[in-house]
């Protein structure tokens, strides 16, 4: 793996762990939940939800990530990094237009530039992904 394509991932992984962290401590009320998902949930119930859905997909995309940089005793398919890492930038751009869209300043002016670069780093991954399967 090239040099820039590891320190790409080695950035998403960073960035992701703090994002679950984050959402870990805003599911257990330590950060105020109007703070995410553009100052829109109204319930706990609506929170947990949001929460559940948000980890879990963190979840999915650091071992994805993980497994990429071979920091993990298995790895995916090529064809599973390209899909992957595609809907993740795909992900990441549709929630950069939440952010901007978003009723709290804050997540506005911290969060966009963050999902952004994202959005960024997954394309970038998946065209790393889609050059090995060219080769291949």
């Amino acid at each position: 793996m090239r040099p820039a394509f590891r320190l790409t991932a080695m950035l998403i992984a960073t960035v992701l762990a703090v994002a679950f962290v984050l959402h870990i401590l805003v599911l257990v009320r330590v950060v105020p939940y109007q703070m995410v998902w553009g100052g829109r949930i109204d319930s706990l119930q609506a929170l947990y939800i949001a929460e559940s859905i948000s980890l879990t997909l963190n979840g999915i995309m650091l071992t994805m990530v993980l497994s990429f940089l071979r920091k993990l005793p298995f790895k995916f398919s090529r064809i599973a990094y390209l899909v992957g890492f595609s809907l993740m930038s795909v992900l990441f751009g549709i929630n950069t237009i939440g952010n901007l869209l978003s009723h709290n300043s804050l997540e506005r002016v911290l969060f966009t530039p963050v999902t952004l670069l994202l959005m960024l780093c997954f394309a970038g991954l998946a065209f790393a992904a889609g050059k090995s399967i060219s080769k291949a």
